[in-house]
């Protein structure tokens, strides 16, 4: 991918995350516009509504957002995994960033390492995995990881 982009769907369900997340994308020198999902239901209506040049993924999700009545959906430790299915079956070329709070991601019933997952997606689900980055509430070098990836 050439130059800064110009869209980007953030799925993630954790506010602070989230929020982090949008405070290291002001640092870009040119503000891609931003969609946003909290769930696996979500990033998968939005994935099939348009394409994206980034989407930034969180690996743990619940299914659905809010349910009537308040409810959440279930928890998904792999609904990341879905979406990135999702994009696998439609053919999708979209980048996608793996930004999880987890040292290891859980691919097929198997724990693989941060360091390993990057290549354990691409090779499994033929989807533009760019980086897969290990998220630190108290560290801001995830922030340059995802900074480097992007520009």
């Amino acid at each position: 991918m050439s130059g800064l982009p110009t869209t980007i769907l953030i799925v993630e369900d954790d506010t602070f995350k989230y929020d982090r997340i949008i405070a290291c994308l002001k640092n870009l020198s040119e503000r891609p516009a931003v969609k946003v999902a909290r769930s696996v239901q979500a990033a998968v209506a939005l994935t099939n509504e348009m394409r994206f040049d980034f989407i930034l993924l969180d690996m743990s999700l619940p299914s659905h957002d809010l349910l009537p009545g308040g409810g959440a959906g279930s928890s998904l430790l792999s609904g990341g995994l879905e979406i990135i299915m999702e994009l696998s079956f439609l053919k999708r070329g979209d980048c996608v960033v793996v930004i999880t709070q987890y040292p290891e991601v859980e691919i097929e019933g198997e724990l693989v390492s941060i360091a390993n997952a990057h290549t354990t997606l691409r090779n499994l689900f033929s989807v533009n995995i760019e980086a897969v980055i290990l998220y630190r509430h108290e560290s801001d070098e995830w922030e340059c990881e995802l900074l480097n990836t992007l520009e």
